[in-house]
């Protein structure tokens, strides 16, 4: 399965620490190749196969607001 490059705006980041536990949560997740996500920016950069739903599913199982850019 081919891997692609997701976008996501995702709200409610106050700190480096809300952003690294997005990528750790992230990383875990089966096809999920790289997680990057910046609070600065407000938005979580990943490269995976899985649907972008799963991908937010994940992101708002820990509190925040995700959507696909």
């Amino acid at each position: 399965m081919s891997t692609t490059e997701l976008r996501f705006d995702v709200e409610g980041m106050s700190c480096g620490g809300c952003a690294k536990s997005i990528v750790n949560a992230l990383t875990k997740l089966d096809t999920v190749e790289e997680a990057n996500a910046s609070f600065e920016n407000a938005e979580a950069i990943v490269q995976t196969s899985l649907p972008a739903s799963q991908i937010i599913e994940a992101i708002e199982d820990l509190g925040f607001d995700a959507t696909l850019k």
